[in-house]
């Protein structure tokens, strides 16, 4: 109803609790919209552009190998 309203232009965007509260129903979609995102191909694609950006600034290339990407 609060979404419905901010996106009619009746109430403007501001803080509201259920952002980091958002219930069951809703973090279960929120959750379920990231696993979506990082598929394995767009986890292979950030960790590729992770390295090089990292070498280019002074990393090595393993410099990222604990992370569980």
């Amino acid at each position: 109803m609060i979404n419905k309203d901010i996106s009619s232009g009746v109430l403007s965007d501001g803080f509201l609790p259920a952002m980091l509260f958002p219930g069951i129903k809703m973090e279960q979609a929120n959750f379920n919209a990231w696993k979506n995102f990082w598929l394995q191909e767009k986890k292979s694609d950030f960790k590729s552009s992770l390295i090089k950006i990292g070498e280019k600034t002074g990393f090595t290339a393993d410099a990222f190998n604990p992370l569980k990407i």
